[in-house]
């Protein structure tokens, strides 16, 4: 270990600052100033992100995304679940990549350097563990206290076989020594499973809040409390007018939110989320206070995410800040991408990473007058779903932007619905029996938005839908099963369910739709010869259908074709380097191989098969001697065909 001391001047006089190189990197003493990381613009966090999940061997894609300087200048990144292994050329996952439930990513400098998780390289496991394949730690936020990295967890329960079966347990407090980042405790803390805790941390004139999210009755509400010894001591709860040491005295912010963030941005308390009051709405928005326990103000709208208007079935959520990275006047913030769509994330590794963005704060203000008139003249016409909304068109306007807030709900602020209208009409579908809505409409032109109409308001009465018919199972010989269905009258969301007659499963486990609201669905990955059976039901504000009557198929996988285009190059190093089309996707591969020069007339079948891609390195051969090749494919189904053979020396 060696020592580098270093002068340096602050508004408090000259001080000495003594660093070690510690495993090569720069260590700040405890009680020494520390160094900020540099800034980075949203731009290159995304290249240095790509580049880092594509060079495959480490983190190659993951959510949550919290960000927290560590004294010497590095970053750690702290990830839920995180894609780890490698990336083919084409960018997708091969199909047995592993995925662990939270990870660690260190950046230095603008590099990022380190992947951390549990287990070994070839059996990874969560870098905080839970020990119960039924259960996981998911990453809230950290903070640095001391030599110690402190990070919330949440600790949630699998209830079901679904992307949203699971149920939260409560927080824990995990700590990791610095400068190794080495895990060395995980305390479950005083707290109930009726607020996610620790899904933003602030440190603020010599307080610590900790925010949390309430999730019930399809809404999301943010908390916050505030904690003593650096999380470990007493937690106190913010009841709407003080503290309390109980934490069911706690009281909602504000709904809409996600994953967020808080920070303080001058005299204001800044909260940035994706606006949850309307599901799997593209909008990331800001909440500004005047103080860390609010009321924080209205959404103004930062931006709309732009993957889910061009790729059906994506969705965004978790936006947060990352003001260590932010260059001055900036706000740098990430949002994750994920898909609905079963084999999304294997067949394009870049779907589930974070994406940056950058944007001036405050935000620029357009001239009033450059604005569209008020919208007037709003109303409503029906109390079912869907409703329809009226209102007098505004001279000069491009198109409107509609608002909606469900009181029932408890919704504390009008959202913006994603799309805009371009006529002053539209239909509002998707509403809950016996749940009072308002609405109010803003006319928009190319400098902006106008001021918001007056509200009204209406009760909706809607009954469960009908059950849907004429549901269909085709398999296609690639071991799925596509479906089909008729669509029920008015909006609504379907939910399929299969079971495995073969196996004599006798409870139904869910089906990916290809999207909420359509008509097909496709079973995918299902055994050989085996018999299985669906249902499909409906499900709109007013409840759910009863389920369709059962319909049965048989999957199977057809024998695969025969590889083409095989090739045979020798290399120098006396190996043969073997590449071939495959016939299909998702298939295995033998190599036979046989030695002309040694005479030999069958063919040798090697021990392993290819899993991996299309091509393959023939080794262990004699030098000089001649030898022919030829490949077959497998699926479930079978060995189909062999290539056309090849020669090689």
């Amino acid at each position: 270990m060696s020592l580098l001391s270093l002068a340096r001047s602050s508004r408090s006089g000259a001080r000495i600052v003594v660093l070690c190189v510690v495993a090569g990197l720069l260590w700040a003493v405890p009680g020494s100033a520390s160094v900020a990381p540099s800034p980075m613009s949203a731009a290159a966090l995304n290249t240095m992100w790509g580049a880092y999940g594509d060079q495959g061997g480490h983190w190659t894609g993951g959510d949550s995304t919290v960000s927290v300087p560590l004294p010497d200048g590095r970053v750690a990144w702290l990830y839920s679940d995180t894609f780890l292994g490698t990336v083919n050329p084409d960018h997708s996952r091969p199909a047995d990549t592993p995925l662990i439930n939270n990870s660690i990513v260190v950046q230095q400098g603008a590099s990022l350097v380190q992947t951390l998780h549990g287990g070994t390289a070839t059996a990874p496991k969560a870098l905080v563990d839970t020990g119960l394949a039924s259960e996981m730690f998911w990453v809230a936020d950290g903070m640095v206290g001391g030599s110690t990295l402190k990070v919330l967890y949440n600790r949630y329960r699998k209830t079901g076989d679904g992307a949203l079966d699971f149920e939260l347990l409560g927080t824990a407090l995990a700590t990791f020594a610095l400068p190794a980042l080495t895990l060395t405790g995980v305390t479950a803390l005083p707290l109930t499973n009726k607020i996610a805790w620790g899904t933003t941390i602030l440190e603020d004139s010599g307080q610590l809040y900790v925010y949390g999210t309430e999730h019930t009755a399809g809404m999301k509400f943010a908390h916050v409390a505030r904690a003593s010894a650096g999380l470990a001591g007493a937690w106190q709860f913010w009841n709407g007018t003080g503290w309390s040491a109980n934490e069911t005295d706690s009281r909602r912010l504000l709904s809409g939110v996600g994953g967020f963030s808080v920070d303080r941005i001058g005299a204001e308390y800044l909260l940035v989320t994706q606006d949850t009051n309307t599901p799997f709405a593209p909008s990331v928005v800001a909440h500004v206070a005047t103080s860390p326990t609010g009321p924080f103000g209205a959404p103004r709208y930062l931006f709309d995410a732009p993957e889910p208007a061009a790729n059906p079935g994506h969705i965004i959520y978790d936006a947060r800040t990352h003001p260590s990275l932010a260059a001055t006047g900036k706000l740098l913030l990430s949002y994750n991408v994920n898909s609905v769509k079963s084999g999304d994330n294997h067949a394009d590794a870049r779907i589930y990473r974070p994406r940056f963005v950058e944007l001036p704060w405050p935000l620029p203000t357009p001239d009033p007058s450059t604005l569209p008139a008020r919208v007037t003249g709003l109303t409503i016409e029906g109390d079912s779903d869907p409703i329809r909304l009226r209102w007098t068109a505004v001279a000069g306007a491009t198109g409107y932007r509609i608002y909606q807030k469900d009181l029932t709900a408890e919704q504390t602020h009008f959202a913006r619905q994603p799309h805009a209208a371009s006529q002053p009409a539209t239909e509002v579908a998707l509403l809950r029996d016996g749940h009072t809505y308002e609405f109010r409409i803003a006319a928009v032109n190319a400098a902006g938005e106008g001021p918001l109409s007056d509200a009204r308001s209406v009760t909706i009465h809607v009954v469960a839908p009908a059950t849907p018919a004429n549901l269909q199972a085709v398999p296609n010989g690639a071991g799925e099963i596509a479906l089909s269905w008729s669509p029920v009258v008015g909006p609504a969301q379907y939910s399929v369910l299969i079971r495995d007659l073969t196996e004599e499963q006798t409870e139904f486990l869910p089906v990916e739709t290809d999207s909420p609201f359509g008509t097909t669905a496709t079973a995918r990955k299902l055994a050989h010869h085996h018999d299985y059976e669906f249902v499909v039901s409906a499900t709109n504000g007013g409840g759910e259908s009863p389920r369709s009557p059962p319909v049965q198929a048989r999957a199977r996988y057809d024998l695969p074709g025969a590889p083409a285009a095989l090739t045979a190059t020798p290399n120098s190093n006396g190996t043969v380097r073997l590449s071939w089309t495959a016939p299909g996707p998702s298939l295995y591969y033998w190599i036979y191989q046989r030695d002309l020069t040694a005479g030999e007339t069958a063919f040798t079948k090697l021990e392993y098969p290819v899993t991996e891609g299309s091509s393959f390195t023939a080794g262990a051969l004699i030098h000089e001697h001649e030898y022919e090749f030829k490949v077959s494919a497998i699926s479930a189904g079978g060995e189909g065909p062999a290539s056309a053979t090849v020669r090689a020396t």
